[in-house]
């Protein structure tokens, strides 16, 4: 599985595209270099399918929604038929 803490080769404000059963996981910059860093993970399915974002901690004491996308970044990605975006703290603002 590829663990790789870096962005899109290309562009920092897009996550790298994982091989299919693979995952990614790492940092964006939506904003470019001056804004905040923003944790993401792809999950790719051993299959194809349909894609799904998972966008949570957009306010800050969102925690069972922080929680339950970090439990989607543990699916197997052996197992999915689809790309899974999870961004577990959308605003890392204090």
């Amino acid at each position: 599985m590829s663990d790789d803490a870096t962005p899109h080769p290309a562009d920092p404000t897009r996550p790298a595209t994982p091989a299919r059963g693979e995952r990614w996981s790492g940092l964006l910059r939506p904003h470019g270099e001056a804004g905040p860093a923003v944790p993401c993970f792809v999950l790719q399915g051993a299959e194809p399918g349909p894609a799904l974002l998972v966008s949570a901690g957009i306010h800050g004491a969102e925690y069972a929604s922080i929680a339950a996308a970090q439990r989607l970044t543990r699916l197997d990605p052996q197992a999915s038929r689809r790309r899974l975006t999870a961004l577990p703290v959308r605003n890392p603002a204090p």
